[in-house]
């Protein structure tokens, strides 16, 4: 019979939601759960903005457009993947967007990430995407450790899967629905990959806007990526939660591509209808 692998768990609190991390496998110790902390701290305290940090930092600089030079690392990448993700989502994905910032269309940054160049008013506020950042900067350390499996997830819409299930095959994921009826939204089997859920539903969800027009989005719609990224995967569920039908084609297509797939559910559409099984069953 199969011995069952060593394993720990460990449960805080950070990025404004509750993190839990559970570790498969000989390294699964206090120190690596203490480690992974200390990297998810450092992202939170480099990208957060409820309360002074480099990003609140640069947010005052940019506040009347302007240059500011970017020292922290931490920051400096989180930007340049935002940037990135901004170009490939054709700009459905901004975190400079908002009543009072005029978004990414309006940022240039150095070649290294040294320098951005605002000429409007910007302000950051990396929210989710900071999240699966903070999962891909946590790769390296559990490369490191020894850990054959893990799942960290942070605040059950940013998870980590991290090979696979402990007593073998795929992590079996049940993403429940954010409108609260009874069942599962979703029933996946993942491995090795990253997992984004957005929605427009459900309580104390922030409102969703499309950067070209400043409306928000109405539509009952939850979006489910898995990529091999977690920022990646954050980028591209956001930006399927503002897109159009053309649009959402063009994304699901990137992200296939990428090695990623996704999940479209849209509320307003029966669960049993031959248009809500499109939705589901053209995007995987």
């Amino acid at each position: 019979m199969t011995q069952p692998l060593p394993s720990f768990v460990h449960r805080f609190s950070a990025m404004g939601t509750r993190i839990e991390l559970h570790l498969f496998g000989d390294g699964a110790k206090a120190a690596l759960a203490n480690a992974l902390q200390a990297v998810i701290d450092a992202v939170d305290d480099a990208l957060t903005i409820h309360r002074p940090s480099p990003t609140t930092q640069l947010n005052e600089r940019l506040r009347g457009g302007g240059v500011a030079v970017i020292d922290e690392p931490i920051l400096r990448n989180a930007l340049q993947a935002s940037i990135a993700g901004h170009r490939k989502t054709g700009g459905l994905f901004d975190p400079a967007f908002g009543p009072h910032a005029a978004g990414l269309a309006h940022v240039s940054l150095g070649d290294a990430g040294e320098q951005i160049v605002a000429d409007r008013a910007i302000a950051f506020d990396f929210g989710g995407v900071g999240k699966g950042f903070a999962l891909d900067c946590c790769r390296p350390v559990l490369a490191g450790a020894g850990v054959e499996s893990a799942i960290l997830s942070l605040g059950d819409s940013s998870i980590l899967l991290w090979g696979g299930h402990p007593l073998g095959g795929d992590w079996p994921i049940a993403i429940p629905d954010p409108c609260g009826a009874e069942g599962s939204l979703a029933e996946l089997a993942l491995r090795d990959c990253c997992l984004s859920v957005s929605s427009s539903q459900g309580a104390g969800q922030t409102a969703t806007l499309r950067p070209d027009t400043g409306i928000a989005v109405s539509e009952p719609r939850t979006a489910i990526v898995a990529h091999p990224s977690g920022a990646r995967a954050e980028i591209f569920s956001t930006a399927l939660l503002a897109a159009h039908s053309d649009e959402r084609a063009c994304l699901v297509a990137a992200i296939k591509g990428e090695g990623g797939m996704a999940i479209i559910v849209d509320h307003a559409v029966p669960a049993n209808s031959a248009l809500q099984r499109d939705l589901a069953e053209a995007i995987p």
